[in-house]
Protein backbone atom coordinates (compact mmCIF):
# COMPACT_ATOMS: atom_id res chain seq x y z
CA UNK A 1 0.00 0.00 0.00
CA UNK A 2 1.47 3.49 -0.86
CA UNK A 3 1.98 6.17 1.66
CA UNK A 4 -1.70 8.39 1.62
CA UNK A 5 -2.23 11.97 2.43
CA UNK A 6 -5.05 13.46 3.68
CA UNK A 7 -4.87 17.19 4.51
CA UNK A 8 -7.79 18.51 6.85
CA UNK A 9 -8.78 22.34 8.58
CA UNK A 10 -9.83 22.16 12.08
CA UNK A 11 -10.88 25.25 12.88
CA UNK A 12 -7.79 27.63 12.34
CA UNK A 13 -5.59 25.09 11.92
CA UNK A 14 -4.50 22.78 8.67
CA UNK A 15 -3.35 19.22 9.59
CA UNK A 16 -2.12 16.33 7.56
CA UNK A 17 -2.92 12.90 8.03
CA UNK A 18 -0.73 10.79 6.44
CA UNK A 19 -0.96 6.07 6.97
CA UNK A 20 2.12 4.86 6.46
CA UNK A 21 2.01 0.99 5.78
CA UNK A 22 4.32 -2.49 5.19
CA UNK A 23 7.87 -1.43 3.67
CA UNK A 24 7.81 2.22 4.70
CA UNK A 25 6.46 2.03 8.05
CA UNK A 26 9.40 -1.34 8.27
CA UNK A 27 11.96 1.42 7.31
CA UNK A 28 10.83 4.26 9.58
CA UNK A 29 11.05 1.94 12.57
CA UNK A 30 14.44 0.62 11.45
CA UNK A 31 15.69 4.65 10.82
CA UNK A 32 14.05 5.33 14.42
CA UNK A 33 15.89 2.33 16.03
CA UNK A 34 19.48 2.76 13.68
CA UNK A 35 19.49 6.59 15.10
CA UNK A 36 17.61 6.31 18.22
CA UNK A 37 14.55 8.31 17.84
CA UNK A 38 12.27 8.31 20.78
CA UNK A 39 9.50 7.41 18.42
CA UNK A 40 8.93 8.39 14.44
CA UNK A 41 7.70 11.65 15.14
CA UNK A 42 11.18 12.61 15.57
CA UNK A 43 12.48 10.62 12.59
CA UNK A 44 9.95 12.69 10.35
CA UNK A 45 11.04 16.26 12.14
CA UNK A 46 14.31 15.45 11.76
CA UNK A 47 14.01 14.60 7.98
CA UNK A 48 11.90 17.83 7.76
CA UNK A 49 14.58 19.94 9.09
CA UNK A 50 17.45 18.17 7.03
CA UNK A 51 15.38 19.17 3.69
CA UNK A 52 14.11 22.34 4.64
CA UNK A 53 17.50 23.95 5.86
CA UNK A 54 19.43 21.92 2.19
CA UNK A 55 20.54 24.75 -0.28
CA UNK A 56 20.41 22.11 -3.15
CA UNK A 57 17.75 19.91 -3.25
CA UNK A 58 19.61 16.96 -2.78
CA UNK A 59 21.89 15.80 0.50
CA UNK A 60 25.02 14.20 1.08
CA UNK A 61 25.17 10.84 2.85
CA UNK A 62 28.11 8.22 3.68
CA UNK A 63 27.91 5.01 1.55
CA UNK A 64 30.88 1.97 1.75
CA UNK A 65 32.63 5.22 2.90
CA UNK A 66 32.41 7.60 0.32
CA UNK A 67 30.56 10.59 0.10
CA UNK A 68 26.78 10.58 -2.24
CA UNK A 69 24.94 13.02 -3.14
CA UNK A 70 21.09 11.65 -3.34
CA UNK A 71 18.22 13.43 -4.77
CA UNK A 72 14.80 12.04 -5.20
CA UNK A 73 13.52 9.86 -7.69
CA UNK A 74 11.26 11.60 -10.64
CA UNK A 75 8.39 9.80 -9.98
CA UNK A 76 8.08 11.38 -7.15
CA UNK A 77 8.63 15.12 -7.67
CA UNK A 78 5.94 17.65 -9.21
CA UNK A 79 7.51 19.28 -12.07
CA UNK A 80 10.63 18.75 -14.17
CA UNK A 81 13.36 16.04 -13.15
CA UNK A 82 15.22 17.11 -9.98
CA UNK A 83 19.48 17.45 -11.02
CA UNK A 84 22.45 17.81 -8.85
CA UNK A 85 23.01 21.40 -8.33
CA UNK A 86 26.37 22.74 -10.13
Amino acid sequence: MPITTNETTLGEETVLTATISNGDLAALKEIQNKWKFKDISGVLKFMIAVMKRTETKTVGVKIGGEMKEILPVNELLEEEPNTPAS
